[in-house]
């Protein structure tokens, strides 16, 4: 069968057919590198939301500590104190529950950008200046009793220091 003998119809049609097959090829790679592509871009979103929304956790539970251990200081009764102390642990717990949940959430990311990785290494080592103070702060509550941790506050709002 000699392509050339062929009528212009049938060559057309030929022409034609092997168009659509190269189209069909086409469209069916297209869509499969689209999909992939579309995979790696909600994967993407997804960790970097996860992120996100964890470092806002993290953030929300510092506040939340740190307005606890500022209560703790300001109080001078002590069911408020004991009641503030109670808080500031849960809050500190949370914290803690939180940094441990975005560290794995970078760590288990292999797109994490390196300001992102240095950045939380920076948060932390000020975390861990926060837990000093935060421990001292209990420790003196458990040392001196409610009672004279609130005295030993009053006398530095006071302005006296010797307390």
């Amino acid at each position: 069968m000699d392509f050339h003998n062929q009528s212009v119809t049938h060559k057309l049609t030929i022409a034609f057919s092997v168009l659509i097959a190269i189209l069909i090829g086409v469209s069916v790679l297209s869509i499969r590198h689209l999909g992939a592509a579309q995979s790696e871009f909600q994967k993407f979103v997804s960790d970097e939301f996860s992120r996100g929304s964890l470092a806002r956790d993290v953030r929300a539970a510092a506040s939340a500590r740190a307005i606890a251990a500022r209560n703790l200081i300001l109080l001078t009764g002590e069911e408020d104190i004991r009641a503030e102390t109670v808080a500031v642990k849960a809050a500190h717990d949370r914290v803690q529950e939180r940094m441990a949940m975005l560290k794995r959430a970078l760590g288990e990311s292999s797109e994490t950008p390196a300001e992102e990785r240095d950045l939380f290494e920076k948060l932390m080592k000020d975390e861990e200046h926060h837990i000093d103070f935060l421990e001292s702060q209990l420790d003196l509550v458990a040392q001196l009793g409610v009672q004279l941790y609130a005295q030993h506050h009053i006398g530095k709002l006071d302005g006296d220091g010797d307390h």
